[in-house]
């Protein structure tokens, strides 16, 4: 990737450009006007003043801007109306453009963008629907599709889901249409029994199937789409199909449904080339080789590592034709302000040690570079990871704590005396074990563990009690839970603070996780502390996802100035 931002130097205003080296990035660098190259910093840098030209010249190139607000990128709202298009749906809009009255709907519309986003659906056979965490996503699919329904223009289709969230669809489906649903889980024996039900008797809207069962469930999804036709399929939290070579991956192509809406807030968690499959299933593309050959930049290695984007253009157009992205501080104005809080912390002696020992461990790995020893480099990262959240997760005999749970102790406690609640989360589920034990007087509620796809009933009762309790009980005071289990489909709005003792690789996932907290119905300011030892890894995690946080803003969102230089360059 290409990196800008702008700097004051030598009483003139430039913007300085790093990138890693690539023929194609200095062939058009070199056009830009006044461009110079510093070989002490390695460093290009552009008067400001030529920035129109700079981003004419490398706006086929992926250019993350650093230090720059982003708007939300995709569907130009402006062309979506705000009065429903579905024939017996109206709204009255308060001067604030919040719903005021309603009818036809359920369930009344918080206000436009729900409104538009329903249109959205209602109107076209594909849509991505990327709206952040907490702003209605399901609310505007159910009420869509039960309007297209009572229109003629759809019957029944499925919604995948993770395993953990059948039930809250279900429930959701129920609240806000008067459409029927059926869940399809259990064993093989019991989806026969579910699938000749289906057939028997159709009247339902919604079949609501985990992504791995329907993975497994191939043969008999194809018998019921012949049987009865499926119209549509929505994908809910879609970053689950981004991988093209993945079971799931390949068998989100398998049935050729009309109607496909995919729902997510994090669309590109890692680099553009996962937009391929999203693509893919709205028809755009077809060859993932020669997707990844088109947009990526090669080089490194035998030129065979990808260390750029290019043709970013043609993937902006396909997601200004098809993304509705709209941000929470854009549309939630109820919600309070949210403020991030990184915590520095010095480790312990103890827990100093350990992690020099196995830092050297790493360093000599990275020499090797034999694949094997590659992969123990992964490994022992994940160890360097979990050393710097408390020695007891590689060695509990030592009964060192470490510095997070020492200042983790005395974050809790002072936020439960000022009556607050809050909410721990970390990778490692036997880091919630170690807390779930060490806080046993704040009485916590906790989710360490995925749903598995054939969970019976009990599994998924016991997830919501955990969520009710901690929403409902005031003597509950903290929530524990592991970041794979907890970033969907958990409403935590009794929480104010959020807390990370460590971060995934993805600043989408990071995002999902504290709008546990950070989402509709939430009162209060919102606190997020990030827990971080300095010098260690943690802070390299940090800088990661802050520079894939620019690259997913850049592609998928535009910056006030940006949209200004290119509408002046038309």
């Amino acid at each position: 990737m290409i990196y800008a931002e702008k700097v004051q130097a030598l009483e003139q205003e430039w913007i300085k450009i790093d990138f890693t080296y690539h023929p194609a990035y200095v062939e058009a660098i070199k056009k830009v006007a006044g461009a110079r190259y510093n070989p002490k910093s390695k460093f290009w840098s552009v008067p400001y003043a030529n920035r129109k030209e700079f981003t004419e010249i490398m706006k086929n190139f992926l250019v993350l801007w650093r230090g720059e607000k982003q708007e939300a990128g995709g569907i130009d709202e402006n062309t979506i109306p705000t009065l429903p298009l579905a024939k017996g749906y109206t709204v009255r809009y308060d001067s604030e453009m919040r719903v005021e009255e309603a009818t036809g709907f359920k369930s009344k519309p918080l206000a436009e963008y729900q409104v538009r986003g329903f249109n959205s659906i209602y109107s076209r056979n594909f849509l991505l629907l990327c709206d952040d965490c907490g702003t209605g996503k399901t609310f505007q699919t159910v009420t869509a599709i039960a309007a297209k329904r009572e229109a003629g223009m759809l019957k029944r289709g499925i919604i995948l889901c993770k395993a953990s969230l059948l039930y809250n669809w279900q429930a959701e489906i129920a609240q806000f249409s008067d459409c029927g649903s059926k869940i399809f889980a259990g064993s093989p024996a019991k989806r026969l029994k579910i699938l000749s039900e289906l057939i028997s008797d159709p009247d339902w809207t919604f079949l609501i199937c985990s992504y791995e069962t329907f993975r497994m469930s191939l043969v008999e999804m194809k018998k019921l789409h012949k049987s009865l036709t499926l119209d549509f399929l929505v994908c809910d939290e879609a970053q689950v199909i981004k991988n093209p070579g993945s079971a799931i991956g390949k068998a989100v192509h398998k049935l050729k449904i009309k109607n496909i809406y995919l729902l997510t807030a994090t669309p590109l968690p890692n680099t553009p080339l996962e937009a391929f499959n999203y693509l893919k299933l709205g028809g755009f593309v077809s060859n993932w080789w020669a997707f990844r050959k088109r947009y990526g930049l090669f080089g490194g290695f035998e030129d065979k590592e990808i260390i750029g984007y290019q043709h970013v253009q043609e993937l902006l157009a396909y997601f200004k034709k098809h993304m509705l992205r709209r941000l929470k501080e854009d549309k939630l104005h109820e919600l309070p302000e949210i403020l991030f809080r990184t915590v520095p912390l010095t480790m312990t002696s103890e827990q100093k040690k350990m992690y020099k020992n196995l830092e050297k461990e790493v360093e000599l790995a990275l020499i090797n570079k034999d694949l094997k020893e590659n992969m123990a480099v992964l490994e022992r990262l994940l160890r360097l990871q979990q050393i710097s959240d408390s020695p007891l997760l590689l060695a509990p005999e030592s009964g060192f704590v470490g510095a997070k749970i020492l200042a983790l102790d005395d974050l809790l406690a002072t936020i439960t005396e000022s009556g607050e609640k809050a909410i721990v989360f970390s990778r490692f589920r036997s880091m919630i074990n170690i807390l779930l034990q060490r806080y046993t007087h704040y009485q916590p509620a906790v989710i360490h563990g995925e749903i598995s796809t054939n969970a019976p009933d009990e599994e998924v009762s016991a997830r919501q009690k955990m969520i009710k309790r901690f929403q409902q009980d005031d003597e509950c005071k903290v929530f524990l839970g592991t970041l794979g289990a907890c970033r969907e489909g958990i409403n935590l709005t009794s929480s104010s603070h959020v807390i990370f003792l460590d971060c995934e690789w993805s600043p989408a996932y990071t995002e999902q996780a504290y709008s546990r907290a950070y989402r509709i119905g939430q009162k209060n300011a919102v606190t997020v502390h990030f827990l971080v030892c300095i010098n260690t890894i943690d802070q390299i995690v940090q800088r990661v996802l802050e520079e894939k946080r620019l690259m997913t803003s850049r592609l998928l969102d535009r910056s006030p100035i940006e949209e200004a230089i290119l509408k002046l360059s038309k």
